[in-house]
This record gives C-alpha cells, structure tokens and sequence, in this order.
C-alpha cells in the first residue's frame, strides 16, 4: 500500500467545530462510518484519515482503534493492524477486535495463528460470548475443508446459543458432510417468526440449504417469503432466480435477475446470475456482455471467466475454442487447485482444439 495521507486540515477543522458543538459522539460514528466505508470503495487514504479523527475524536474508543486495523488488514498490511487490533481489545475487554484479527489473519493464510488467538480469547474468563469464538473457529476451518473439526464448533456454539444463523451453518456443514438425518431434524428446529427482526434473512438461508440440497421448488418457496418481507433483498431476488431456472421457470428466472439489477446495478453477483439466465436461453451476447462487466469490475472473479469459457465453447470453432480455453485456464489460475466449475468442458474444448 502507498504511503498514507495524514488527515486533512480541512478534516481537522470539521472535527473541532463538531466538538465544540457537543457533538463528539456523533462525530466518532460519522468518521467510522465513513472509514468503513471507504474501505469497502478501496480508498484507503482517506479510510485511513477518516479512522485517525475519530481516534483523535475519542482516544478511548475501541471502534475507531478497530476500522484502522480494518484499513491496514485490507490494504495488506496486516503487521500494521495486530497492534490496533490489540489496542481495541484491551479498551472494551469484548471478542470482537480478535474475531476480526483471527479472521484477516486466516485471509493471509495464517491459519495456526488464527486458531491460536481463537483458543486464548476461549481460556479467558472475562470471555462471556464463547459462541461467537467457536462459530469463527468453525468458519476457518470450514474455509480449510476440516469439515468434521468445523462441525464440532458450530455444535459447541449452537449449544451455548441457539441461534438460527449457527443453525444454518450448521445444516450447511451438514449438506456437504451428508449427514442427512442430523440435516432433517435441524431443519424441523429451523423455525422462524415473520415477526422477527431478521426474518427476511433467515428465509433467505433456508433456502440456500434447500438449494443445496437441490429442493429447489422449498427453495423457490423460502425466496418467495424472504422478498414478501423485504422487498429491496437483492440475494434473495437473485437466489430466487436461480430456483427459478432449475425448475424450469426461465422467464421467472430472468424477470428476478432484472429486479435484482435494479436494486444494484453494480452488483457482480446480479450480473453474473444474469448471465447465467442468459446462458440458458441462448443468448450469449447479452450473456458475454454481462460477464465482460463483471470482470471490467472485478478481474479476480473466476467464475466469470469459467462462464466465458463455456460461451465460447458452446458458439464452437478454432478461434472460439482458443477463447474458451483461455478463459478456463484464468478460471483455474485465480480460484486454485479445489476449483470445482459449474461448466465443466475445458478438457473437451483442449482436446478439440
């Protein structure tokens, strides 16, 4: 990451006269706020200076110590952020700073030391939310593919707390380790309140495990009372589209992947599932003119470069077999050896060409 800039004078000046005002607290929300949120735009300049004037707003705060060490871990400098991290933690005594340490230090492929500061944060005694520990434990390993290590976590903090999200990563686990009496029983508890606050949310994760399961009608069914909740749900559109086109629905699917890029137009997920829908229906160059966009946002998303591939694949030919198996191969470069594609076709495209 580039030298950072220290905070504007600009900057300085809004701080103080916001302080004067009696207006600190605020002002500490509003410069964390905006730091996250330019961490999100990948601007970490001014992430960076927004973070240093709630610091300066508010030494004492544990939030602005943190969304520095968000900016330093994300901007690759993860040296940089142990120490905010540390300092975070020793002002509010809560798992959250080493939550997020053990989580950025796993995405440095630091696993060991991630379950390391995992297993101190459970031997404290002041640690009173034991079953986030073991849910981010069981995430990381889960992300390893230890899937019976990562079971035995989400158990452990599904009986401290039973929450429907463990629940759900639960069943999740359950799916991939087939495991299927364990996966009917939880989702006879899976029960959820229209009424509740994340209602809308936990429709939406039900219908993931049924997706998985390739239930695909329940699926449909969950979506379809996710977005009754919340109209404005853009995964819950977009995974309503997918049910959508495996049952057959093609033009349910496609109207679903148009709400869904309404409501974000940038949204590289929308997009792609767009594309997808397109695919389907054989109209590859909406379908390449999506994917094109995906990638011109993000260069890093492999399965666009695999849904390319089979576009190209499919139009046949010497010149587009070349195309395809270029795209394949940028697929496999960025996502790793593990990589199991949706189109499977690179080596007929190989041997063809």
């Amino acid at each position: 990451m580039k030298k950072l800039l220290p905070t504007t004078i600009l900057t300085a000046l809004l701080l103080n006269l916001q302080v004067i005002k009696g207006q600190q607290e605020n002002t500490i929300s509003h410069f964390v706020k905006r730091a996250k949120e330019k961490i999100h735009e990948k601007d970490y300049e001014e992430a960076f200076a927004a973070a240093d004037v709630a610091i300066a707003a508010c030494p004492s705060c544990y939030e602005a110590y943190m969304v520095k060490g968000d900016v330093f871990a994300e901007s690759g400098e993860l040296k940089k952020a142990i120490p905010l991290y540390k300092k975070a933690y020793a002002i509010c005594k809560c798992i959250y700073p080493y939550l997020m340490m053990a989580n950025y230090k796993a995405k440095a492929g630091l696993y060991d030391e991630a379950y390391k500061d995992l297993d101190e944060l459970l031997k404290k005694d002041s640690v009173k939310n034991a079953a986030e520990v073991y849910g981010m434990k069981a995430h990381l390993l889960g992300l390893q593919k230890r899937y019976e290590e990562s079971y035995y976590n989400f158990c452990s903090a599904y009986k401290l707390k039973k929450e429907l999200f463990t629940l759900y990563r639960m069943m999740l686990n359950e799916v991939h380790t087939n495991r299927i009496d364990l996966l009917d029983e939880h989702l006879k508890a899976y029960i959820i309140q229209d009424a509740d606050r994340n209602a809308d949310l936990d429709y939406g994760r039900r219908g993931d495990v049924y997706s998985y399961m390739r239930k695909y009608d329940l699926a449909f069914t969950d979506y379809d009372k996710s977005l009754r909740l919340n109209p404005k749900n853009v995964f819950s559109y977009i995974c309503r589209s997918i049910a959508a086109a495996n049952t057959g629905k093609m033009n349910l699917a496609l109207q679903d992947a148009e709400k869904a890029i309404a409501l974000a137009p940038l949204s590289k997920e929308a997009l792609n599932n767009r594309a997808l829908i397109y695919i389907h229906l054989e109209k590859y160059d909406e379908a390449m003119r999506d994917l094109e966009n995906v990638i011109a946002a993000d260069s890093k998303m492999y399965y666009a470069y695999n849904n390319l591939g089979y576009i190209y694949y499919k139009l046949g030919g010497a010149a587009n077999y070349k195309k395809a198996l270029y795209n394949y191969d940028k697929a496999f470069e960025i996502a790793g050896p593990s990589y199991m594609p949706y189109w499977k076709y690179r080596e007929a495209v190989a041997a063809a060409k």
